[in-house]
């Protein structure tokens, strides 16, 4: 390093702390018939996809949108994409349940590898058995499909399936607790994470596993499973607060980003992570407009040096 360069001012990257306007990204699981859907569609303007068609029942007693036809982790995908990019009304996402999606991308993933890894050691014919790396990819697609639906200015409320767990090294051996089913860093993924469960007054009961929002400081440990509940403790104006619609990156700059990209090859894996370490986007298909500008200029002066540097 040289004299001039320890000698520049290096200007302040740090913002003054302020208070957000988080909204409830809440993990909740538990046995069947207790109840969770029921209480995930008693939120403000709630879209769900149904994953097991466990909505259709209530049609009648609450109004809500939700996702007709679900084959393929695509068709979750797009929707979860309409709620990021395009403006609506909605105010609450259910995914019910998200033990059905992971179950989903490992269907997908399965027939990738039957297709791609024929000379792998996880190729059987007729079906193909998980390597340990293999699931690196899988694990990857849920995460990111969780920082999605955790992005969007909604409520979340993600419903999962509850199993049975098991000591590390024991093959089979029970530990008496019952988790998520699903991956099992999910958990980390949300705010708030909930096990529900019958008492022993057969009342539908809360255990609060986990809870880092500020609009829960004093959330009990263990309380009644009820969205009343929830909204005396979070505030209805919270809950009901009108989402901020962002606009992003139209199809044209897209596409002029995409150009500029080749140009200067630069890989979209390149792109995406200084988007991240940058705080704008997490794909170049969701740069706010408000940035969309700076970043072409700033990659149209960087071709430009490079046709300088390639005389």
């Amino acid at each position: 390093m040289t004299v001039e360069q320890t000698e520049q001012k290096i200007q302040n990257p740090f913002v003054e702390a302020t208070e957000e306007d988080s909204r409830l990204k809440i993990l909740v699981f538990g046995g069947s018939g207790i109840g969770k859907t029921r209480f995930a569609l008693r939120f403000p303007k709630p879209v769900i996809i149904d994953l097991d068609g466990g909505s259709r029942r209530y049609g009648k007693e609450f109004n809500f949108s939700r996702l007709p036809h679900i084959e393929t982790v695509k068709d979750v995908e797009n929707a979860v994409n309409f709620l990021r990019k395009e403006k609506h009304e909605y105010k609450t996402l259910i995914i019910d349940p998200i033990t059905k999606f992971w179950e989903m991308l490992q269907e997908e993933w399965e027939q990738k590898f039957l297709t791609r890894n024929k000379s792998g050691k996880g190729f059987k014919f007729e079906y193909y058995d998980f390597q340990p790396n293999d699931w690196r990819h899988i694990k990857a697609d849920l995460k990111t499909f969780i920082r999605w639906i955790n992005q969007i200015d909604m409520n979340v409320v993600a419903i999962a399936r509850a199993k049975k767990e098991y000591k590390d090294g024991q093959f089979m051996v029970p530990t008496g607790e019952e988790v998520p089913d699903a991956e099992r860093n999910a958990i980390f993924e949300f705010d708030t994470v909930l096990q529900v469960f019958f008492n022993a007054k057969k009342e539908p009961t809360a255990l609060c596993w986990k809870d880092r929002d500020h609009h829960l400081p004093s959330l009990p440990t263990e309380f009644s499973f009820t969205y009343e509940a929830i909204e005396k403790m979070v505030g209805k104006g919270t809950l009901n607060r009108a989402i901020k619609f962002v606009k992003r990156i139209s199809n044209e700059d897209i596409d002029r980003v995409t150009k500029l990209m080749e140009q200067l090859e630069i890989s979209e894996e390149r792109m995406v992570k200084q988007l991240k370490e940058k705080d704008i986007a997490d794909s170049i298909d969701m740069i706010p407009e408000k940035e969309v500008s700076r970043i072409i200029k700033g990659l149209e002066k960087m071709l430009k040096e490079k046709g300088r540097d390639d005389r």
